[in-house]
């Protein structure tokens, strides 16, 4: 999606019946066989229902286009973009004598060609950015009162998926949340009604979120409230995506400064296409944050040393935002539109992290002697000092 950036001309392909159009050598085509009271027959182009099917059709797409950086396939969806008129009709005579001579055929009904905007990957993609599909605004603006839970879950499912449009719907969800609790009482009051109906106007005037751009830099906005989390991810001021997550019993009783760098690794981890490997800059209005990275490991608690060392595959550079300037986090993290927790396990960190730790000059020293002094530790040691893997 962010070679679509600075697109403003877009078309989509649909390739008919996707699967079909790959075939199967003779080896993988027996491993295909099925029996019929006819006899027994075997495929001869790639199958639905096969567990590596999608990852097959996806990786045949993407070696067909991979020269072509504003070609983006998404399975059988094909979407092209470009910044002008006359670079389109380039990028689509490439695409289409591509797909003559690889034989690919394309859905005439589902094809758009050179359009100011389109529907891809269930959002609206245009040159001004991105916004929620029109169909889903209007299921939203349509979605009659709720009459039990099953029907208040599906409304919240669909207000989750939107979720990423909508920085400020508050704690509106709150009160709806608690009818779906296992003990509670269907009771659908005027003050649900209120919350009910200012949630759909709020996603019916989300804004339009601005299209990644892998050239400019990238800043992750976070706070932390009582109850959750939240984050922007931002370039050039404007908003990219928004998240939010609930904090679990346990973690709402955490320390104001471990709620506020549990914050950051969740905007980092929620953000990770955007943030794994770049240099994100990543503002707090918690300002002892700043120096705790700083500390000698063993000089914090165990539970913050846990927490560093998730945070140690990630390039941040933490900076200081006073409160009232880091308006859009601060809503998000009192405004969890769903029930997700967010999971602050260490032990689901890969164990390579560990090894970023750092101590104190005093407890490297002790593990030295320490290492010295165990028989078996030095003759380790010895043998790899013998083997030349270290000098």
């Amino acid at each position: 999606m962010t070679n679509l950036q600075g697109s403003t001309v877009f078309s989509l392909f649909d390739a008919t019946n996707g699967f079909w159009q790959l075939a199967l050598d003779e080896e993988s085509s027996y491993l295909t066989t099925f029996a019929t009271p006819w006899g027994r027959y075997r495929f001869l182009v790639l199958p639905f229902g096969l567990n590596n099917s999608p990852e097959e059709f996806q990786k045949a797409m993407e070696e067909l286009f991979e020269n072509e950086p504003n070609v983006i396939p998404y399975f059988d969806d094909i979407c092209i973009g470009s910044k002008t008129m006359e670079e389109h009709c380039k990028t689509l005579r490439i695409v289409l004598n591509i797909a003559r001579k690889s034989n690919l055929k394309f859905n005439p009904v589902k094809t758009q060609l050179a359009k100011s905007s389109i529907t891809y990957l269930g959002d609206k993609i245009s040159g001004k950015g991105i916004e929620p599909d029109s169909k889903k605004l209007e299921s939203i603006e349509k979605f009659p009162t709720p009459q039990n839970k099953q029907e208040l879950q599906r409304f919240l499912g669909m207000v989750t998926y939107l979720a990423k449009f909508a920085p400020n719907l508050s704690n509106l969800t709150h009160s709806l949340r608690q009818l779906l609790k296992k003990n509670s009482v269907w009771l659908w009051d005027s003050n649900m009604e209120r919350d009910f109906e200012l949630i759909k106007k709020k996603l019916l005037e989300a804004p339009c979120l601005q299209i990644f751009d892998s050239n400019k830099p990238v800043i992750l906005s976070v706070d932390a409230s009582t109850y959750g989390l939240g984050a922007v991810l931002l370039q050039n001021s404007q908003p990219v995506a928004y998240g939010s997550v609930s904090l679990t019993n346990t973690q709402q009783r955490y320390a104001q400064i471990e709620k506020e760098l549990l914050a950051v690794i969740f905007g980092l981890e929620h953000f990770n296409y955007y943030t794994y490997g770049r240099n994100v800059t990543v503002e707090t209005d918690h300002k002892p944050l700043l120096g705790l990275s700083k500390k000698p490991y063993d000089s914090i608690s165990p539970r913050l040393q846990r927490m560093l060392l998730r945070l140690n595959k990630y390039n941040v550079n933490l900076i200081y935002v006073p409160g009232k300037q880091l308006v859009i986090a601060d809503t998000l993290s009192r405004a969890q539109l769903n029930d997700k927790i967010f999971n602050d396990n260490v032990y689901e960190t890969p164990a390579d992290l560990c090894l970023l730790a750092t101590a104190s000059l005093t407890r490297w020293e002790e593990l030295a002697k320490l290492t010295k002094d165990d028989p078996e530790l030095d003759d380790v040691v010895y043998h790899i000092k013998m083997d030349g893997l270290i000098k």
